[in-house]
């Protein structure tokens, strides 16, 4: 079983599992099939389906057990009986802890690789109208963005907001504008040995 739950709920360490196993779960929900998924939603149909266990689990009016037995539920409940759902940490907690987390390691010469290819297969969507588009264009975007961080945890790197793999492509292309653009005194040269040729020809 994932340790998606835990009982140290008061901890920096345990908030920052917290995190770390529901973006996972989330990546594993795509993985099987499913769409693109924050985590916060996985974490809330978790937060759904124990509520109904309970309520499953509930006396009936004039006692007795459930009429019918649901297998999802019985095995919601046996989880529970034996932890404690992690996700009961207070939203100020959480933020608290998230800023005092350490930032993601660079990015590794596969991942950087990785980000070039996707980004070269689907440039016409992420980059299509040259600037910020319509709400439902925007939202196209992140959702590629989202990809790109699926693709380069894919290829071994940690779990990256899709904000960062952005972030990530925009400095490289800074880079590479920089790396291309015409050093000082270099335009100086270049004029100066065109006037030379004019001259003597």
């Amino acid at each position: 079983m994932h340790h998606f739950m835990s009982t140290e709920t008061t901890s920096e360490l345990a908030a920052y599992t917290f995190h770390r196993y529901w973006k996972k779960a989330a990546l594993m929900l795509h993985a099987a099939g499913g769409p693109v998924r924050e985590w916060m939603q996985c974490r809330k149909k978790w937060r759904d389906l124990t509520s109904k266990a309970k309520a499953y689990k509930a006396p009936k009016t004039g006692g007795g057990p459930p009429l019918h037995e649901d297998p999802l539920y019985e095995r919601i409940l046996g989880i529970l009986a034996k932890e404690v759902v992690v996700g009961i940490i207070p939203e100020d907690d959480v933020a608290s802890s998230q800023a005092k987390r350490k930032r993601c390691p660079d990015y590794s010469e596969l991942e950087v690789l990785t980000l070039l290819e996707f980004v070269s297969s689907h440039k016409a969507t992420l980059f299509g109208t040259g600037g910020k588009g319509s709400s439902k264009e925007e939202k196209v975007k992140e959702r590629y963005w989202k990809k790109a961080a699926l693709m380069l945890h894919a290829a071994g790197g940690p779990v990256r907001e899709w904000t960062q793999c952005r972030k990530k492509w925009r400095d490289l292309t800074s880079k590479a504008k920089a790396y291309k653009a015409p050093k000082t005194g270099d335009s100086f040269h270049r004029a100066r040995r065109g006037l030379r040729c004019t001259i003597s020809s």
